[in-house]
């Protein structure tokens, strides 16, 4: 996640051409906490819900876009903003999603533990048994 963000950092520019981009009217829309022209929300919108589908790939392009938008001259620095929130809560699916499953995986090895020694003082019981049973010698019971 550490390198994904040095590289949003990082200034680049786009490989597509400018036949991959439309123009929006002029007519200002609230989308979350930014003001975006109206004919781009669906399409934001539609991203905001499928975070899944999105790489770090697509991203990196779309910002590597806005950057070049912006060094013409292009007040589009709040794109890039929006791109950076877009990649944290990627990142934060992610990361609760492999929670969930290392969680699912604990419960699984604890319903097992449970089938195998409900009481876990019983386990450490046994360990203590089989630890003194192995610190005498079979033939020190023959001589008593």
């Amino acid at each position: 996640m550490d390198a994904f963000f040095r590289e949003f950092d990082r200034t680049s520019f786009s490989s597509r051409h400018a036949e991959h981009f439309w123009t929006f009217d002029d007519v200002k829309a609230d989308f979350e906490v930014f003001r975006v022209p109206r004919g781009g929300i669906r399409f934001l919108k539609a991203l905001w819900s499928k975070l899944e589908d999105i790489t770090e790939v697509h991203i990196l392009e779309w910002k590597a876009v806005v950057q070049e938008a912006i060094e013409g001259g292009f007040k589009f620095g709040f794109i890039l903003d929006y791109l950076r929130r877009l990649a944290h809560d990627m990142f934060s699916r992610r990361v609760l999603a492999e929670l969930r499953v290392a969680e699912a995986r604990v419960a699984a090895l604890r319903a097992a533990l449970n089938t195998v020694a409900p009481n876990p003082w019983d386990l450490a019981s046994a360990r203590r048994a089989s630890a003194e049973a192995r610190a005498e010698s079979a033939l020190q019971n023959l001589l008593s």
